[in-house]
């Protein structure tokens, strides 16, 4: 069987037209002179291209590459640069959340916090316990002065029991602070069991969302990889002028240098495109440009 010519406009290689007058009939389908494409029908009246020279399929859609109009090959870069975008970004998005979250630095820092409460209260409880031991010492030394009888001048005697008498009552206040630190040095310690334990829970949530984020980098970067190569094959497939032209309206276009046309409005600006504008896109293998934008453009799905 055969596709008509009716069934086909221009040939998916190099997108050439084909005519009544240019096109012969072959048992197997029609043959498109300008690229020596036999084109053949399947269910649905699909194209099934082969080769008129018997090459493998593969070898033809890398030939396919090469004949394909050039805002088609702009399209194309495009889809890539696009993914490119967002992959990039993703992968910026995944280093930043390498680094240790907002929860588990402030976890770390109340826990921190709470230890170094906990010091201050111990050394304050050690230089406490240290005083009333200095002052216990005086006690004794005065009560002794005071009733050990080596001294008979009651003036003298006079102020060691006033001595006596401040030391203690000194003292027992400092007894009682240290009491009162104690039971805050206990809450302390519950405290700074929580924010430990809340640290630690924190900390796991984290390193397995690490686990996540490392393969998922991974990933990224090596489709990354394939996309930067593939970008620069379908580079080097592009004349100079149409190369720079597409990188001067990508920087300036918010990253889109080829709109599709959608219902005769370009895909960009969204405008409606002139009728004849339209109709070069559809028709020729030129590069056309919006008038509003300065886009490439295409015809959409």
């Amino acid at each position: 069987s055969y596709l008509r010519v009716r069934q086909i406009h221009s040939c998916p290689f190099n997108h050439d037209p084909i005519t009544s007058p240019e096109t012969r009939r072959y048992r197997r389908g029609i043959f498109a002179p300008a690229c020596g494409v036999v084109l053949t029908s399947t269910q649905g009246d699909v194209p099934i291209v082969a080769c008129s020279k018997k090459q493998s399929l593969p070898d033809r859609r890398a030939s396919m590459e090469f004949k394909m109009p050039i805002p088609h090959r702009l399209f194309n870069l495009q889809k890539v640069d696009s993914d490119l975008d967002l992959l990039s970004a993703r992968l910026a998005e995944i280093r930043a959340s390498r680094e240790e979250s907002e929860e588990l630095v402030h976890a770390r820092k109340e826990v921190d916090q709470r230890e170094e409460t906990l010091r201050q209260l111990e050394t304050k409880l050690k230089d406490l316990e240290w005083t009333v031991s200095d002052l216990t010492t005086k006690i004794e030394r005065n009560e002794g002065k005071l009733y050990g009888g080596t001294s008979q001048n009651p003036k003298e005697l006079d102020g060691f029991r006033r001595e006596v008498e401040y030391e203690r009552q000194r003292r027992t206040r400092i007894e009682d602070e240290i009491l009162d630190d104690m039971g805050t040095q206990e809450e302390e310690e519950r405290v700074h069991a929580q924010a430990g334990a809340h640290l630690a829970t924190v900390l796991g949530e984290w390193k397995s969302h690490q686990v996540e984020l490392a393969k998922e980098e991974s990933g990224v970067s090596e489709r990354i990889g394939q996309l930067v190569s593939e970008r620069g094959q379908l580079s080097n497939q592009l004349p100079a002028q149409s190369r720079s032209a597409y990188e001067r309206l990508r920087g300036t276009r918010r990253g889109l240098a080829v709109a599709t046309i959608d219902r005769n409005n370009c895909g960009g600006c969204r405008i409606s495109l002139p009728v004849v504008i339209v109709q070069r896109v559809r028709r020729s293998n030129e590069q056309v440009h919006c008038p509003s934008c300065g886009r490439f453009l295409v015809m959409g799905a």
